[in-house]
């Protein structure tokens, strides 16, 4: 067998050095982007050729393990719902720089009520509302 020190990378073209764990079998130089391309491709090639993989498991594995233990989701979900309330209870909301600036180009009337509503977004994608009055 023939050992092989460099070869072109199958995605960007490029001359690497072949990893000697992988040898002959490498055909794509160690960027992210490169090793990205090779799993897409596989990925593609792998569902193209076993399209019914995942109907096949749940049919002959997962639904005879979920009928063996009935109260698995019920539990899992309870327990991740839980989890995904404490994690909001600990992290303090994250808030982007913003600059927000009024001006008046004359002194504003004394009697008039002025109400502000500023909505932020926290990163869970739950929205809240905060009112500033400004009474005369």
């Amino acid at each position: 067998m023939t050992e092989h020190r460099t070869k072109n990378c199958e995605v960007c073209r490029q001359t690497f050095s072949v990893d000697p764990r992988v040898g002959a079998r490498q055909r794509v130089c160690e960027q992210r982007r490169c090793q990205s391309e090779r799993k897409r491709r596989y990925l593609t090639q792998w569902i193209a050729e076993d399209h019914d993989y995942y109907s096949r498991r749940y049919s002959e594995y997962l639904k005879a393990w979920l009928a063996a233990h009935p109260d698995y989701q019920k539990r899992y979900r309870a327990a991740q719902g839980q989890r995904a309330r404490q994690v909001r209870r600990d992290k303090q909301v994250e808030l982007n720089p913003c600059h927000t600036e009024a001006r008046f180009s004359a002194a504003p009337p004394t009697d008039i009520q002025v109400q502000i509503t500023f909505r932020i977004h926290t990163p869970y994608g739950v929205a809240h509302d905060i009112q500033v009055q400004l009474n005369p």
